[in-house]
């Protein structure tokens, strides 16, 4: 893309080689036209590495990422988990998430965050946040359990191990994994 001063100055050339066949407006015009699709962002969706997210207010779907009535397809409510699969910037350049179903979401972080911690903390301490409490597993894909934790108790984690999927989970240091999920611990 060319920026606006290039873009004036190359109509300029061309108004100069072309013998004067547009007129100064006309060649400025021209620039400031061009510019403009330029800088209008379009409908190119980066594709991203799927990662799910959890809305923490209230959040629109709509159809583009340009966030219009006409273009409302539905309401996400708090803690629904979402799987983002693509980026987009709307026509004012906000980013937008593209969802699993084709839909856009807001990704302004005061509305929605990612369902996982994607690293250790620097204390290597996790606290169990969901009131029923969590298990450990002998898997890092979570199967075959081996203890319950309950909740607000504190756990010591060694290793992160993330997966095409998504989801994340942690190595305790005693042995076993627990999910990375924000929904049910909190890094320390």
């Amino acid at each position: 893309m060319l920026s606006i001063k290039r873009q004036t100055i190359m109509a300029a050339v061309l108004f100069v080689i072309g013998g004067g066949l547009l007129s100064q407006t006309q060649a400025v015009n021209a620039a400031s036209n061009h510019s403009s699709e330029n800088t209008t962002y379009g409908s190119t969706t980066t594709k991203v590495s799927p990662f799910k997210i959890v809305v923490k207010k209230e959040v629109h779907s709509f159809k583009t990422a340009d966030f219009t009535k006409s273009n409302l397809t539905g309401i996400n409510h708090p803690s629904k988990q979402l799987v983002v699969t693509g980026t987009q910037k709307s026509s004012t350049g906000a980013l937008q998430y593209q969802l699993d179903d084709g839909t856009f979401i807001t990704s302004d972080p005061d509305y929605v965050t990612r369902q996982f911690y994607a690293s250790l903390p620097k204390s290597k301490r996790i606290i169990v946040t969901d009131t029923i409490g969590i298990n450990s597993y002998q898997s890092p894909t979570l199967k075959n359990k081996m203890k319950h934790f309950q909740f607000h108790q504190s756990l010591k984690v060694s290793k992160i191990k993330k997966f095409n999927n998504g989801n994340i989970t942690y190595r305790l240091a005693s042995g076993g994994y627990v999910t990375a999920s924000k929904l049910f611990v909190k890094a320390m």
